[in-house]
């Protein structure tokens, strides 16, 4: 949640290895848009497809669902963007990657969200637009981190056991 005089953005985000102001899923309060962009996100809009338009001073719940596949182009790893918002849910459903930069894989993959890449939050302050006394703060609640996916392709069974001792 957003709160104060002035104006800001904030969401989640999963930077990829160039760049960590990357992979951005936000609420920005000057126009409400509700947004999924950057880094190697497929593009959604929440504003555009369901007509969701962010309200200063109101939650929203923000989830997204990361599943690798087989990491190739017949089997493009899928990213899943879902909200709650004044009570409803939406979801963007599975969105496929497309195709990462050939030059480098390897190291960091293709088809994917390439490694390394990290998860967090993150706020930034619209200062231009706020005004010299204009203040903003996020508020982030019940953050949850879930790593639900083991992959198997190349691991063999011993290993795969020895996650779970």
């Amino acid at each position: 949640m957003i709160t104060g005089t002035g104006h800001g953005e904030a969401g989640l985000q999963i930077s990829p290895w160039w760049s960590q102001v990357d992979g951005r899923w936000h609420v920005r309060t000057t126009d409400g848009e509700i947004a999924c962009w950057g880094g190697r996100f497929p593009f959604y809009s929440f504003t555009v497809n369901h007509g969701l338009v962010y309200v200063k001073g109101t939650p929203i719940t923000m989830e997204i669902i990361y599943l690798p596949n087989g990491l190739s182009a017949a089997s493009p790893a899928t990213i899943e963007y879902r909200c709650t918002y004044g009570g409803n849910f939406y979801t963007s459903g599975p969105l496929s990657f497309d195709e990462g930069n050939p030059a480098e894989d390897p190291p960091h993959g293709l088809w994917g969200i390439l490694t390394p890449a990290e998860v967090g939050g993150f706020f930034q302050f619209l200062v231009q637009l706020s005004g010299p006394t204009g203040q903003a703060r996020a508020e982030f609640n019940e953050i949850c981190y879930e790593a639900l996916i083991v992959g198997v392709e190349d691991q063999v069974w011993g290993k795969i056991k020895s996650l779970y001792r």
